[in-house]
């Protein structure tokens, strides 16, 4: 290959090579910077979120630990009645009632509630955690036999001089909860929902995941329950996930997170679409580079080489000339030409004296 060829292809390969990278780095530094930012949207999202349910929650448990006390001086049936009866905080609760700790029987703040033959109180979950329980409790979520609600209990004991009387519980509804989780969509990129620490799934826009553990949800990477931003998959498609704890909440067995899921690819639209212009612009930007490189190599060290080239092969054929090309040059075209015509001189020179001999 020619060195007129060599040249520009270097020229150009260095080029190429040095955009490549700018283009690169620029993509990766975008990306980085997209996922900082996603991160931290995220983790402000959740923290509001968790806030949102915290106050919810917080606020029926304090309602039921109130109407508990209420209860302490005067536990009789009559009293119980008015007590969980009141349409104070009827609003709150689907239904309110007291487990008395005497027979087990129990009182509920609304008509027609069959229970199950041999019903006792003392043996339902609800009674035993929140029993030796200090504070209000929050019961495992699950789904109402009869109308299929998403359901938990709150529940506080009755305790007066370390005499344990009842326990009033409050069957609450987790709809508000699952509502609000799911007005949440990041721009139609992504949703909002609620597990424990065990991974169980509370809340969830897909109700058939409902109680399942998160394992069921992913089918990529199973996500560590954590707030650092991880990527998996769900139903083939490539997400972010973080999970982030409810703060000052504690009275559940199990902690609660909030979870956020986010398409990794219309978030990374930007970053995306930001490297494709990168890239364009790398190669339009190589493109003319390369072409200016090509037309000044030309001008300035490829047709001037080709001039002396002739020159020199007129001059092997004994066609001398006094206008060489170059001459008038100070850079390495210049001392080529120079060498050349003190070439060209000495082979004037031996000529003549040549022709003098064989005179």
């Amino acid at each position: 290959m020619k060195i007129s060829y060599k040249i520009p292809l270097i020229g150009t390969g260095i080029i190429v090579t040095a955009f490549t990278v700018f283009a690169g780095f620029q993509y990766l530094q975008i990306r980085n910077n997209t996922l900082e930012q996603t991160q931290i949207n995220l983790s402000e999202t959740a923290d509001a979120l968790g806030s949102e349910v915290n106050i919810w929650l917080n606020s029926r448990l304090s309602v039921v630990k109130g109407m508990a006390e209420l209860l302490l001086d005067d536990a009789s049936d009559n009293h119980i009645a008015s007590v969980i009866g009141s349409e104070t905080f009827a609003d709150l609760a689907s239904y309110y009632y007291v487990g008395r700790e005497s027979d087990g029987s129990i009182t509920f703040s609304v008509d027609g509630i069959e229970l199950p033959e041999g019903y006792d109180a003392r043996a339902r979950p609800w009674y035993l955690d929140a029993k030796n329980s200090d504070t209000a409790i929050i019961t495992e979520p699950y789904i109402d036999a009869t109308d299929h609600r998403l359901l938990v209990t709150a529940a506080a004991n009755i305790v007066k001089n370390g005499q344990l009387k009842g326990v009033l519980g409050a069957d609450i509804e987790l709809k508000a909860i699952s509502d609000a989780l799911n007005t949440v969509n990041f721009n139609n990129t992504g949703y909002a929902f609620i597990v424990d620490e065990t991974g169980k799934i509370i809340t969830h826009p897909e109700k058939s995941l409902f109680n399942r553990n998160i394992k069921d949800m992913y089918n990529g990477k199973i996500p560590n329950l954590t707030g650092n931003l991880q990527q998996t998959s769900i139903a083939g498609q490539a997400v972010l996930t973080g999970f982030y704890p409810i703060k000052n909440f504690s009275s559940s067995k199990n902690s609660w997170l909030v979870g956020l899921v986010v398409d990794e690819q219309k978030i990374m639209t930007p970053a995306t679409s930001l490297g494709k212009m990168a890239v364009i612009t790398a190669v339009l930007v190589v493109i003319l580079s390369s072409l200016i490189f090509y037309v000044f190599m030309r001008s300035a060290l490829i047709q001037p080489v080709n001039a002396l080239h002739q020159q020199a092969d007129e001059i092997s054929h004994g066609r001398f000339t006094e206008n060489l090309v170059g001459l008038d040059r100070s850079d390495e075209i210049g001392e080529l030409a120079q060498a050349i015509q003190r070439l060209q001189k000495s082979l004037i020179l031996a000529m003549t004296r040549l022709k003098s001999k064989k005179k």
